[in-house]
């Protein structure tokens, strides 16, 4: 049996943990001085908390429809977004870096030899991630081998190659990934 072609999700499905932190991780160690590092803390911590409160408020707003619970967590992930870009959480990072950063991603134990195996039939794997960073992804991956394409949000860089902080939204949702993932299946 041979399922033509795998699409799988990354932080959580292939990566031992959420992935998010290593680009915020990143993008702190950057930072020159103490007083610019806990400025940095403080609004990422800001923006952390909103989302918590956020994820919250989707859990106690009852009994809705799938897709009602869909639209409104959707909702919630374009306001994370929309403060992570405005308090410039990922301003300054370059493509090189979110590269290598992706090189020290754990993957689950069953990782490697799941895409060793895709390789050997001749599957094609596509990621679908609602991941920031598609360099990071990148990096990560490029040791497994075996991946045709990475789908995910990813960050706007300057004519310099420097990152402004923007985020190309391509996955945000659920309903993201599925069009995605059918989108690259019937293609």
């Amino acid at each position: 049996w041979n399922p033509g072609v795998i699409v799988l999700d990354f932080d959580g499905t292939l990566t031992k943990v959420d992935t998010i932190s290593k680009i915020t991780g990143l993008r702190l160690r950057s930072c020159a001085t103490k007083e610019d590092k806990e400025a940095y803390s403080k609004d990422l911590n800001s923006v952390i908390e909103a989302y918590l409160q956020d994820r919250a408020q989707l859990k106690q707003s009852g009994k809705k429809s799938v897709v009602e619970t869909l639209v409104d967590a959707e909702n919630a992930e374009h306001r994370s977004i929309d403060r992570v870009e405005k308090a410039r959480l990922l301003a300054e990072l370059r493509p090189s870096e979110l590269k290598q950063e992706g090189k020290t991603i754990e993957f689950q134990d069953f990782v490697p030899e799941f895409f060793k195996q895709a390789r050997q039939l001749g599957i094609p794997i596509h990621v679908c991630s609602a991941n920031w960073s598609k360099d990071m992804l990148t990096g990560a991956l490029e040791k497994l081998g075996g991946v045709e394409s990475i789908i995910s949000c990813d960050l706007d860089f300057d004519t310099k190659g420097v990152s402004t902080g923007k985020l190309h939204r391509n996955i945000v949702s659920a309903p993201h990934r599925t069009e995605a993932k059918l989108a690259r299946i019937w293609r």
